[in-house]
């Protein structure tokens, strides 16, 4: 997949969203996830997203996949503020290819 102008943010822009929109009751399935990274103009692949969750989970997010009805991922504790995410995502420069 060719890399967008916006794509080193993909990572932090999939952590806001969990952070904002996820809890135990409040999940996001794959499409929803995808659907809400192509509105902010990036472009992912399901693969990607997974390694992505893979790198926030290794970085310390207690991510969690909830099976059945409805299913999907949601940000189980936050160790970072939404504050925090905000402030690293405003220093990220807008037009920098990967």
């Amino acid at each position: 997949m060719a890399k967008a102008f916006n794509q080193k943010m993909k990572i932090l822009y999939l952590m806001q969203l969990l952070m904002e929109q996820t809890d135990e009751t409040h999940v996001l399935n794959m499409q929803q996830i995808l659907q809400s990274l192509e509105e902010k103009e990036i472009r992912a692949e399901r693969k990607s997203i997974y390694d992505d969750l893979e790198v926030l989970r290794n970085f310390g997010l207690d991510i969690r996949f909830r099976k059945g009805q409805p299913s999907g991922y949601y940000l189980a504790e936050r160790n970072i503020s939404l504050d925090e995410i905000q402030k690293i995502i405003q220093y990220l420069p807008a037009n920098e290819e990967t």
